[in-house]
């Protein structure tokens, strides 16, 4: 399953996503430039499976049946947790 809308839209498939609820309790966002703190890395999928990410990379496989979401001019980077 692909994603196509506005950044509303998407941020609410990302939450339904993130909610276990597609079949293989996955969900990759592909092609997203993503920000680790130290460096940005361009073109990367990021897959997320029963909410933890499990791989990150150019190469990263998705896995079958997983949503994806796609994340060309979009930019990932770390959250703050209340730790």
């Amino acid at each position: 399953m692909a994603f196509e809308g506005d950044e509303e839209s998407y941020l609410k498939h990302a939450e339904f996503a993130h909610r276990g609820q597609p079949k293989s309790g996955a969900f990759a966002i592909q092609n997203t430039r993503v920000f680790d703190g130290a460096r940005v890395h361009d073109r990367t999928t990021v897959v997320v499976e029963n909410g933890r990410i499990t791989a990150v990379g150019s190469d990263a496989q998705v896995p079958p049946g997983a949503a994806t979401v796609d994340g060309t001019g979009k930019t990932l980077l770390p959250g703050l947790i209340d730790a």
